[in-house]
């Protein structure tokens, strides 16, 4: 009797143990039947990380060949001290081109419920243009049955207005 017990009890246990097999089946099911929902969970629970790269990239290619001028001392045999201005030729690197590379990265949960929400303004567009056709169709025809009943009255009423119209020329 207490072996039995332990088994139903371990079954039990067991039995209710929540494996990876039954996560999987119940996302899955989720998933097909609300996309939605999935994805929103998903976007809450894992957020993609928003990555912004900014880069500033320079190429020095270009040169130029500019003169300077460099001062120099040379004392001439008089004791005067002259002052003589040479130049020189160097070469300067100017920046050629500049790049700027912008990246961001988004999340494709967000464009899942953003996609799965237009699929809903869409489907309510749908039934009710739907329900305004059908509208627009019962009132074509009532307005018909109005047509052919004042038709109708006016036949009833042409002998009479004949009648009156005798009886006032006589």
């Amino acid at each position: 009797m207490l072996k039995a017990y332990k088994g139903i009890v371990v079954c039990l246990l067991l039995g209710g143990c929540y494996t990876q097999f039954k996560a999987s089946n119940q996302v899955n099911k989720a998933l097909a039947r609300y996309p939605q929902v999935v994805a929103k969970i998903a976007q809450d629970s894992f957020p993609c990380d928003v990555i912004r790269i900014d880069t500033l990239i320079s190429v020095n290619d270009t040169s130029f060949l500019i003169d300077c001028p460099v001062r120099d001392t040379v004392l001439n045999s008089v004791l005067n001290s002259v002052h003589d201005t040479l130049y020189k030729k160097l070469y300067v690197k100017l920046p050629y081109k500049t790049f700027y590379i912008t990246k961001t990265v988004e999340s494709t949960a967000k464009l899942a419920i953003i996609k799965a929400s237009l699929d809903s303004a869409k489907n309510a567009i749908c039934e009710l243009q739907k329900s305004s056709d059908d509208l627009t169709s019962k009132v074509g025809r009532k307005n018909k049955v109005i047509y052919w009943l004042i038709a109708f009255l006016i036949g009833l009423c042409v002998p009479y207005v004949i009648r009156i119209v005798r009886y006032i020329t006589l």
